[in-house]
C-alpha cells in the first residue's frame, strides 16, 4: 500500500497474524524509501508510528508457507503414428510445461490429452513418495483403464497404444498437507494528522 502524507501525523494500524517457523509476519514501514519501523503482529494488536510528511510504503516481506505434496511427473510426453505427432491439452495450465512437454499432477483434477489419431503415446514417469506411499497413475481412455502404475524416484519409461479418443490422465491417490503458513491481515488503519481533533 502507498499514500502520500502531506502534513506529519500518526499512522494507526490494526492487524492480526499467524507465526510460522517460529517467527510473526512483520509489516516494514517505509517513508520516502527510508524504513521507518518493523511491526511483528504475533496477535491482534494496533501499532502507532508517527511520521512526518512524505510518501509512504507499507509492505509485507516475510510471507511463508511449507507443504508436503504427492506428485507425479510425466516428462517428455510424445506422440506418434503414422498421420500426425500432434495432441492438445486440457486442464489446468500450471499442471503443463509444454517447453518441456511435461505433466506434473498433484491433485485428484485430471489433464486431458486429445491425440489428432489413433497411435502411440510415449512418457517418461517419475514420482514423489510423501507418508509412505508414492503418486499412482491411472489413464482411462472410452471409459477404460489403459495404464495403472505407481511412480518411483527412478525413471520409468512407458507407451501405450491408443484411440484417437480423449485420454484422462490423473492420479489416483493424491496428499497435500501444510506444514505451515504466515499470514499477516491488516483489519484497519488510519492516518491522523498532528493536531487533528477527531
Amino acid at each position: 500500500m502507498e499514500a502520500d502524507l502531506c502534513s506529519p501525523g500518526t499512522l494507526n494500524i490494526t492487524a492480526v497474524g499467524q507465526i510460522a517457523a517460529a517467527e510473526a509476519p512483520a509489516l516494514t514501514v517505509s517513508l520516502n524509501s527510508q524504513i521507518v519501523s518493523v511491526e511483528a503482529f504475533s496477535s491482534e494488536r494496533t501499532a502507532s508510528i508517527h511520521l512526518p510528511t512524505g510518501r509512504l510504503r507499507l509492505t509485507y516481506f516475510n510471507d511463508y508457507y511449507s507443504a508436503v505434496v504427492r506428485r507425479a511427473f510425466l516428462n517428455r510426453i510424445k506422440f506418434s503414428t503414422p498421420y500426425c505427432k500432434t495432441f492438445d491439452i486440457r486442464g489446468p495450465s500450471d499442471a503443463w510445461y509444454p517447453t518441456e512437454r511435461t505433466i506434473v499432477l498433484n491433485s485428484p483434477t485430471p489433464i486431458i490429452l486429445l491425440p489428432c489419431s489413433a497411435g502411440r503415446l510415449f512418457f517418461n514417469l517419475t514420482g514423489q513418495k510423501v507418508v509412505g506411499e508414492f503418486a499412482k497413475i491411472n489413464i482411462i481412455q472410452e471409459g477404460n483403464s489403459i495404464f495403472n502404475s505407481f511412480t518411483g524416484e527412478s525413471v520409468k519409461s512407458v507407451s501405450i497404444d491408443v484411440s484417437g479418443a480423449a485420454l484422462i490422465v490423473q492420479m489416483s491417490n493424491p496428499f497435500g498437507e501444510v506444514l505451515a503458513d504466515r499470514n499477516l491481515t491488516v483489519k484497519h488503519w488510519n492516518f491522523k494528522p498532528d493536531g487533528a481533533n477527531y
